[in-house]
């Protein structure tokens, strides 16, 4: 496995295990979960969405937000949102 993207362009990076934890922390402290509702919800006009897909200890085929698989991610209407997912496998 090489350090480049799946298509060439759009950036990203093979992370070693302690810079993925740090991507993971970080995206956990941004917007606000609800593990009733299975969803996290950002506000303001700027969302940062990291997601991290096939984390350990999770099953596979999952995506993972704040602990939580499979949720819903609420974003105000016209919010700019980057979208970054980590995909653990």
């Amino acid at each position: 496995m090489g350090n480049y993207p799946i298509t060439p362009g759009w950036g990203g990076k093979v992370l070693d295990y302690a810079a993925a934890q740090s991507y993971i922390r970080y995206g956990e402290t941004h917007g606000k979960a609800d593990s009733k509702a299975n969803s996290v919800t950002f506000t303001g006009s700027d969302a940062v969405i990291n997601l991290v897909a096939v984390q350990p200890e999770f099953e596979d085929q999952t995506f993972e937000l704040y602990g939580l698989t499979t949720l819903a991610i609420i974003v105000p209407l016209r919010a700019k949102v980057p979208f970054n997912l980590l995909n653990m496998d």
